[in-house]
């Protein structure tokens, strides 16, 4: 039961094997990160070294959270996570509709079933509202997603969590940086998942971390990363656990990066309001979503594409040399679970909306003015271009 989306899946594929002039995102590695990443490869230390320990220490400490433990990725995160709550066959897991398959999966690797809320009307994050209404008595956890880096409104969740007794999962892969009044994503749950992937604002290539309070969870996490081992008096294998493992590597270069940080999200942060300024006279678009309170870090700077253009739009962009997409899904519409829950068109209506409607626009450390000018002209010219086309012709050119 597959849901009509050729089209974008095609320019996504396009996407991915063109290079562009401005590209949607791009990893800033200084010659300190690098620096960095020589000195680890010269001591020969690869592995489970105190890069990664130094690595934990510094997402602890920016979080306010007593552990950080690295993985190998932000999907190998919120597996362990899953698994250090305990949860396994039988359990239910409320899902956001909208979001990237990695949590989804990550709930059917454990052997639970996933139970998806669709987003908001005004809000691409999970709908608080109706979470409640999806709640039986196999849930066993709400894991919430703070899409491209805006925050998900935790109070309403909080309270359920307080009410039915729930641990709340945070999926911040893309929240590194993003707040809620004073409190910053990652310490919004009982445990969260950290994304250090080439799309996040810090990277470490691939890599990922744990993040809580709870000494219970953040030493479950660490046996289940090193194969099940345990180390104290003798070393024991106690459980069947995993190889997700961080490289030193990769944590030397998130020690280098985090050092930089804050800087890194005062700049995005600028960026993001001169489009901002930009976007606001372009009928087309809407960037509705920014709430006074919840500070998000641009991990993408998204907007909704009005009257279902977006997909000719980015294909615009792209003849322009400007990249422009999002890594987003209406997850219950694709293949897997579509076919495995026999989801269809009508199921999670505002999640498909904003897979089909929204766009990401070039955005990374270093995007100049003169690039964001660019971008925005382009979005000037192609708002022209539609407002001279027959009403007929785009009503042809949106169905087809």
């Amino acid at each position: 039961m597959s849901v009509p989306g050729t089209v974008w899946y095609a320019l996504r594929i396009d996407v991915m094997t063109r290079s562009y002039r401005i590209p949607l995102f791009k990893p800033n590695l200084t010659d300190a990160d690098i620096s960095s990443v020589v000195d680890v490869i010269k001591s020969g230390q690869l592995v489970c070294g105190h890069m990664s320990e130094a690595f934990e220490r510094q997402l602890a400490s920016y979080l306010d959270v007593r552990y950080a433990v690295c993985v190998s990725s932000g999907t190998a995160a919120l597996h362990l996570g899953l698994l250090a709550l305990g949860i396994g066959r039988g359990d239910e897991v409320i899902v956001p509709a909208f979001g990237h398959p990695a949590g989804a999966n990550a709930v059917e690797l454990c052997g639970a079933r996933v139970i998806f809320v669709d987003s908001g009307a005004d809000d691409f994050n999970i709908d608080t509202r109706i979470i409640e209404n999806s709640i039986t008595a196999n849930t066993r956890a709400v894991m919430v997603v703070h899409n491209f880096g805006r925050p998900c409104e935790m109070n309403p969740v909080q309270a359920l969590s307080a009410k039915y007794g729930l641990p709340i999962i945070e999926d911040a892969a893309c929240a590194l940086g993003s707040s809620i009044g004073r409190a910053r994503c990652g310490n919004l749950g009982c445990l969260a998942a950290l994304s250090f992937h080439p799309g996040e604002i810090l990277t470490t290539g691939e890599g990922g971390a744990v993040v809580t309070d709870d000494p219970f969870l953040a030493e479950r996490v660490r046996e289940l990363r090193n194969h099940g081992l345990v180390s104290g008096k003798t070393v024991e294998f106690l459980i069947p656990g995993f190889n997700y493992r961080m490289g030193e590597i990769q944590a030397a270069m998130g020690v280098s990066q985090m050092k930089r940080f804050r800087a890194t999200l005062g700049a995005r942060i600028r960026a993001a309001e001169n489009y901002d300024r930009a976007l606001s006279k372009i009928e087309y678009m809407s960037t509705r979503f920014e709430k006074a309170i919840r500070k998000t870090n641009y991990q993408t700077y998204v907007t909704l594409v009005k009257d279902g253009l977006r997909d000719r739009l980015a294909a615009f962009l792209g003849e322009k040399g400007i990249e422009a997409g999002i890594r987003t899904y209406s997850v219950p519409h694709t293949a897997y679970y579509s076919e495995k829950y026999r989801y269809g068109v009508f199921d999670f209506p505002n999640s498909l909306n904003y897979r089909r409607n929204l766009i990401g626009l070039p955005l990374f450390d270093g995007i100049s003015l003169h690039e964001q000018e660019e971008v925005t002209a382009a979005l000037h010219d192609f708002g022209s271009g539609m407002k001279c086309k027959p009403a007929t012709e785009l009503w042809v050119e949106q169905a087809s």
